[in-house]
């Protein structure tokens, strides 16, 4: 056996479905089809994971698929396998089937059934390990294995050269953060549940094990890419919104969502297995109509594999225009070629009737003209319903540059200064009904060069004290919302005895911190970055650990980091009486809200709290407001937010429902107003 450290885990990993013939033997062609389709874009394929139905699945259908995966692979990814057992005598039983196998990496949960001590773990996990023929990536799954992996635990087993990596999919990102302080700097950490990817990678973690790469490989690669490459972290939030977007269609059943979707595609891999349920019919018109959504930019790649002809691809394209159709209740739609590149740039300008439409221009790949003008009819509705929400005084737009088949795929030097001027010639040319703003691909630097060309630009200047003007708004606005919570919670914004813990303290964290602890509140504050504790310390804050953090026992948390991580499984560990913070899409999933509610904690929307990034820069990069009249355009949050809290209060909503419905009220009000 060696006793170095095998080769490590990462990237982009497809725990595939499993797919089934009628007679619930192995369908080794669609899985086949399915691998090819994925290897251009993924770095390994876990077979019999959840989403391939180990528990479920018979012998001799198990023993099949890693034959028909190692062949189809023939070392083009890495394969793993699920190997793990009820014991520990079954697993290593197991581990003998595999040892001839294409396997490269054998994966394992605890032993379930009965509960375990750390000690029992940690001896389960070590015997295995001393068997195993190949290197072993732990499974953190307790929700269904009935055992989980505690910090203490993976930093003992961790030195083990056999166990190489662990694959999270507890849901809880602070366990995910401990992980990565405990770990070898050799061990890998792999996210398991698709809506944490981008505050995994934030976090330093090495890949994901993604379902919705079944579908949309393409996709999650593109964002394990942005986040393993620290240039591309301010793409990361747009493009795990992506990838949640696409995951509503799991509300469906996992299994059984991935296969109805995978059939859509033309993929026949059968039912799930018994007793889980197929998805109904009208379950699977939905799940079509999410598909339809992304068709040709994230699934293309199943279809560039397995070409339609003759009827079917007629019935294909019938099928994206009338998606397309449906979602145009836009008030413009600019498509057109720049002078100085020939390349397409799409401009969708929803709604104005709240203000200039403002949105970010996303650069990226996609594998048909249709699929990216999809993407900007959808992005920009979605702006409308934000901005209106907010009430930022701002319309939804979006802009796409789509890099297509056949034309460049990358964008540097002279070329994409040419081309970011070609963008903002169709912006100038809407006359100000269009602000473009950072998005997928671009950045505070693209916008700058963008303002050669037309003033209605966003997101690119600094305050006289050298902050970026969305970071100084940013802060401003959670202050108020914060402010108006608590107000909501004892009837006075004043913090004198409060405390609150800002989890995160980079530019924004740090901002609120300094203002908190100037009302009066006690301030405890953590980061990732272990050495801006002294900095924190300095300003007067108490430093606390980060893996604990969401568990601090205060009146009011402020997550200013990263999104998701309000999670079901960290709600009934919480302690405070209300949650205001900057970070982006802070709920794991909408039902988080009614879990938040049912426990009697106040949540702030975050795109309520976070607004004051775009009202203060806008108002001085296109209102040309002095920075004291655009720090009183902040006092909207305040406002903002008390309606909310009132409403959720009044009606028996949660938040979330109650600013969604001031959102549907303002637009419903402009329209009526507009001439």
């Amino acid at each position: 056996m060696a006793k170095t450290r095998a080769g490590r885990p990462g990237g982009l990993v497809c725990p595939v479905i499993t797919p089934v013939t009628p007679q619930n033997g192995l369908n080794g062609d669609a899985l086949s089809r399915h691998i090819d389709a994925l290897v251009p874009h993924v770095d390994g394929v876990f077979v019999l994971g959840s989403s391939g139905e180990h528990p479920w699945l018979p012998a001799d259908v198990e023993r099949e698929a890693v034959a028909v995966a190692g062949k189809q692979l023939d070392g083009r990814a890495a394969l793993y396998v699920g190997a793990g057992q009820s014991s520990v005598d079954a697993t290593l039983r197991t581990f003998e089937q595999y040892a001839d196998s294409a396997a490269d990496y054998l994966v394992v949960t605890p032993p379930t059934f009965f509960p375990l001590s750390d000690a029992e773990t940690i001896d389960a996990f070590m015997t295995l390990a001393d068997h195993a023929p190949r290197p072993v990536v732990l499974y953190n799954i307790p929700q269904f294995a009935g055992n989980g992996i505690s910090a203490g635990v993976l930093r003992e087993v961790a030195q083990h050269p056999r166990i190489v990596g662990v694959k999270d999919s507890s849901g809880d990102l602070s366990l995910v953060a401990a992980f990565l302080k405990a770990r070898p700097s050799d061990f890998a950490v792999l996210q398991g549940r698709d809506h944490l990817i981008a505050a995994t990678l934030r976090l330093g973690g090495d890949g994901a094990v993604a379902a919705l790469s079944n579908i949309a490989a393409p996709l999650l690669a593109e964002l394990v890419s942005a986040g393993q490459d620290t240039a591309g972290h301010h793409h990361l939030d747009a493009l795990q919104e992506e990838v949640d977007h696409l995951g509503e269609l799991l509300a469906y059943g996992l299994v059984g969502a991935l296969k109805a979707s995978l059939e859509l595609l033309g993929f026949p891999v059968g039912a799930p297995q018994r007793p889980a349920r197929a998805v109904s019919a009208a379950e699977r018109d939905q799940i079509a109509k999410i598909l339809h959504t992304f068709d040709g930019r994230l699934l293309a790649a199943f279809r560039q594999t397995h070409p339609t002809s003759g009827p079917d691809k007629e019935e294909s394209q019938m099928s994206a225009h009338t998606e397309l159709d449906a979602t145009i209740d836009h008030e413009e739609v600019v498509i057109r070629r720049g002078e100085r590149t020939g390349q397409p740039v799409i401009v969708a300008v929803h709604n104005t009737k709240l203000g200039p439409a403002l949105g970010g221009v996303r650069l990226t790949k996609y594998d048909s003209p249709v699929s990216a003008v999809v993407d900007a009819l959808r992005l920009s509705r979605a702006m409308t319903f934000k901005a209106a929400a907010s009430n930022n005084g701002t319309g939804g737009g979006k802009s796409v540059v789509p890099l297509l088949p056949g034309g460049p795929q990358r964008v540097d030097g002279q070329f994409r200064t040419s081309l970011l001027l070609d963008v903002a010639d169709v912006v100038h040319s809407l006359g100000g009904r269009y602000i473009v703003a950072p998005d997928v691909g671009t950045g505070p630097t693209e916008m700058r060069t963008m303002r050669m060309r037309t003033p209605y630009v966003g997101g690119y200047t600094m305050t006289p004290e050298g902050i970026p003007a969305t970071t100084h708004g940013t802060a401003g606005g959670v202050e108020r919302a914060l402010l108006a919570t608590a107000r909501h919670l004892w009837g006075t914004t004043n913090l004198d005895g409060r405390t609150v813990a800002v989890i995160g303290f980079g530019a924004v964290g740090r901002s609120l911190t300094e203002k908190l602890i100037k009302r009066g509140a006690t301030v405890s504050t953590t980061d990732i970055d272990e050495s801006l504790r002294e900095q924190a310390e300095a300003v007067g804050a108490i430093w606390i650990p980060l893996d604990t953090a969401h568990e601090a026992e205060v009146d009011i948390l402020a997550p200013c980091a990263l999104g998701g991580t309000l999670t079901p499984a960290l709600v009934p560990r919480l302690r405070c009486k209300a949650i205001v913070g900057s970070a982006n899409n802070q709920l794991s999933t909408d039902s988080v809200a009614d879990s938040l509610r049912e426990r009697n904690i106040i949540w702030t929307p975050d795109f309520i709290a976070n607004a004051g990034g775009i009202l203060y820069a806008s108002g001085i990069e296109l209102q040309h407001l002095t920075p004291e009249q655009a720090d009183h355009r902040l006092d909207e949050i305040a406002e903002t937010t008390t309606r909310a809290l009132e409403r959720s209060h009044r009606d028996g909503v949660t938040t979330l429902a109650a600013a969604y419905d001031l959102a549907r009220e303002r637009l419903a009000a402009a329209e009526t107003d507009s001439p």
